[in-house]
């Protein structure tokens, strides 16, 4: 985490300044039809980072999240029966309420005493979430949340089209004086411009955006052709760091924790399996042998921790996540004298490699690259 100056001034947070309207009314649009099935009338999103002095100063981040869905079939209801908070990094669900407006002006309130958790939704960790009762063609289904959780600043990516239409779609970002943060927009999406009418924090802001349902097409790129806006940190004035978020600084990174020390029982297991596996032959038999085991038999969940990063754990209990995947394919391949280099890119179906704007959105997806075969092998790909 970054470590800053803490402030001598009571801080003041946007999430404390914003809510939803008190006396909601159902909402008119020029989509009031039964073509608009689904209408988000509002989405808005803001991110603030502070220094908390709670955590020795340690930088942490308030995300709040508000959305507004006018459900004009049995369809869109079902899809919206639920409102689901991800856990992910949280230390916190510092507020959530969630509502019902119905089209006679009958509104029902869920409170945070209504939510109720799950683990481990489809293996993505731990989620709250609000049981959405009441709705009826016409209604509108709102709900507005803020987590405080550990920071996320070297590359997000958000997309703010769907396949339904959104009247207004709004970002803001607040962060201490000393942080400067890059923005870009994608496929048409308003800049995120920055706001100098605060002289106590760096605020950045996207004016409310309506933007057009975009369709499914078979065959076609669907996510990366979505409008979406991608956002990391550039600079921290108060220590002189700049390029904070780069590809350079990753690559230092990821190669330290790719490589960890072996320990004396992580290579008995590895001289076990190379035995098992009968790995003879041409070093192209050899890989795709390791590959077809690996994969058929490793489960991958992100929300594991470090110690699933040990061999023999991961070959007993058959799961890792995506470090101790590749500690156990190089090890693999390393007892064999394969030569091999570590590529990282994003997902081509997400978006597409950006050179230019420096984002570890773009540094997800890994692959080998054999250089005496030309060849690549991809993790996140069956076989």
């Amino acid at each position: 985490m970054l470590l800053g100056m803490s402030s001598g001034f009571a801080q003041a947070f946007a999430h404390t300044e914003y809510d939803w309207a008190e006396k909601p009314a159902i909402t008119k649009t020029d989509r009031d039809s039964s073509e608009a099935l689904e209408v988000v009338l509002k989405e808005k999103m803001i991110v603030e980072f502070y220094y908390d002095p709670g955590f020795n100063n340690a930088l942490l981040e308030y995300f709040t999240w508000h959305k507004k869905i006018k459900v004009n079939s049995s369809n869109a209801i079902q899809r919206n029966n639920k409102v689901y908070i991800s856990m992910n990094r949280a230390i916190e669900l510092i507020d959530a309420k969630a509502r019902v407006i119905k089209p006679n002006g009958e509104v029902t309130e869920f409170k945070k005493e209504n939510i109720k958790d799950v683990s481990d939704l489809e293996a993505q960790g731990a989620y709250k979430f609000f049981a959405i009762e009441g709705a009826e063609l016409g209604s509108e289904i709102e709900f507005l949340y803020t987590t405080k959780r550990i920071p996320s600043y070297s590359g997000r990516r958000i997309s703010f089209q769907k396949d339904v239409p959104v009247e207004a779609a709004g970002f803001e970002l607040y962060a201490p004086k000393n942080l400067r943060f890059g923005f870009k927009s994608y496929n048409g999406l308003t800049e995120v411009l920055p706001d100098t009418t605060d002289k106590k924090r760096m605020v950045y802001k996207m004016a409310d955006t309506r933007i057009e349902a975009m369709d499914e097409e078979k065959y076609a790129p669907y996510q990366r052709s979505l409008m979406r806006l991608e956002f990391k940190l550039d600079e921290n004035v108060s220590t002189s760091s700049n390029a904070v978020t780069s590809y350079a600084k990753a690559a230092q990174s990821i190669y330290q924790n790719l490589h960890p020390k072996l320990s004396k029982s992580d290579l008995k297991r590895v001289k076990k399996l190379s035995k098992e596996l009968k790995l003879n032959g041409s070093e192209e038999e050899k890989v795709r042998k390791i590959e077809s085991y690996i994969k058929r038999n490793i489960a991958v969940y992100e929300s594991l921790g470090e110690d699933y990063l040990e061999i023999p754990r991961i070959l007993d209990d058959k799961i890792t996540n995506q470090n101790g995947l590749m500690t156990l394919f190089m090890a693999m391949f390393k007892e064999h004298n394969i030569k091999y280099k570590v590529v990282l890119t994003c997902d081509r179906n997400e978006a597409l490699f950006d050179k230019d704007f420096e984002s570890y959105a773009n540094l997800q997806e890994y692959f080998f690259y054999f250089p005496d075969m030309d060849k690549f092998l991809a993790l996140g790909e069956e076989l």
